[in-house]
């Protein structure tokens, strides 16, 4: 059975750097799925053909 470890105080918790990896790489992650669906909505333009436009 593994042992258990002391507990740690929030300030210690907030400056390790275990905290910062993790959610660094959340943030992330979203950031990618938020800009990927941004660029795969955004709207195709049409282009007018040039019989079209005179």
């Amino acid at each position: 059975m593994p042992q258990l470890q002391a507990p740690v105080s929030r300030p210690q918790y907030l400056g390790s750097a275990g905290f910062w990896n993790r959610t660094l790489q959340y943030w992330r992650s979203e950031l990618l799925a938020v800009a990927s669906m941004a660029i795969s909505a955004r709207p195709i333009p049409l282009q007018e053909s040039r019989a079209e436009s005179r």
